[in-house]
């Protein structure tokens, strides 16, 4: 089995793989996780809770945007499970050319959602990923990555309203019945996730116009992943397809190139 680790500014996200197959995943709070023995009691205990033993995890792969918290799940590795990680950067054996003015700045959150696109679709695709922040990041025929967009995501957008807006609520993140709002809650939810809708709507035009300058033209796939790109998925028709743990496919993928050891991953679809 392989362990594979995203750690992000808000949530760590991590799954297990058997022979390819998601088996099991978890979302955790970043910041809840202090030390190394306070990881062990979270890790753990979800293990014991799906009957996985870690005498059964025979490779763990990390990427993280959080360098504090990649030496506590680096050190859990090693000291619990008896194994070096590998923890992903942009020099990491298999990732793909990375068109980033300074590499060493760039997420390899981002780099694994490309990778798992090109997996998917052998050739050129775009990934939106909805978490703290929205990302839209595009690979090339070859699977290289050739950049992307970083704005702010829907919980931190919704946040901001409330922070900074004395009269405005926190509000559930829900489409509302009308587009029209008709009270402050329901215009908060129309303009946060319809603007989002039409926001990327927007943006993947103009990308593809971008693209085309490039030579890269035809087909091109627009993924989502991330915790909110199931619910702007559902109103967002140029979006084909929501895979929620794309970077831990991606993180399992660039495992396999680096080590050598093949993994045929099936890659789980959300409806």
């Amino acid at each position: 089995m392989l362990l594979a680790i995203d750690i992000g500014n808000t949530n760590t996200v991590i799954g297990v793989f058997e022979q390819g197959l998601l088996r099991a995943h978890w979302r955790l709070s970043t910041g809840h996780v202090r030390t190394i023995d306070e990881g062990w009691v979270n890790l753990g205990s979800l293990f014991n809770a799906n009957r996985l033993a870690k005498s059964q995890i025979l490779g763990v792969v990390v990427s993280s945007v959080v360098p504090d918290v990649t030496w506590i799940w680096q050190k859990l590795a090693e000291n619990y499970l008896e194994i070096e990680p590998l923890i992903v950067h942009h020099d990491t054996p298999g990732v793909p050319e990375l068109a980033y003015e300074d590499p060493s700045t760039l997420g390899m959150d981002r780099v694994c959602n490309v990778v798992a696109a090109w997996e998917l679709f052998h050739g050129a695709a775009m990934v939106v990923d909805f978490g703290t922040a929205t990302t839209i990041d595009i690979g090339d025929a070859r699977g290289n990555f050739i950049g992307g967009l970083i704005l702010p995501g829907l919980g931190t957008a919704m946040r901001d309203l409330h922070m900074h807006a004395a009269r405005l609520p926190k509000v559930q993140l829900e489409y509302p019945e009308k587009l029209i709002g008709r009270t402050t809650v329901s215009a908060m939810q129309s303009g946060i996730l319809y603007g989002t809708v039409a926001l990327v709507e927007g943006l993947v035009q103009r990308l593809l116009g971008e693209l085309a300058e490039l030579g890269i033209t035809g087909e091109i796939p627009v993924i989502s992943t991330g915790g909110f790109g199931g619910l702007i998925r559902s109103r967002c028709p140029v979006i084909r397809a929501h895979y929620p743990y794309l970077v831990l496919y991606g993180l399992a993928a660039l495992h396999s190139r680096a080590t050598g050891v093949e993994l045929q991953i099936q890659y789980s679809e959300e409806a």
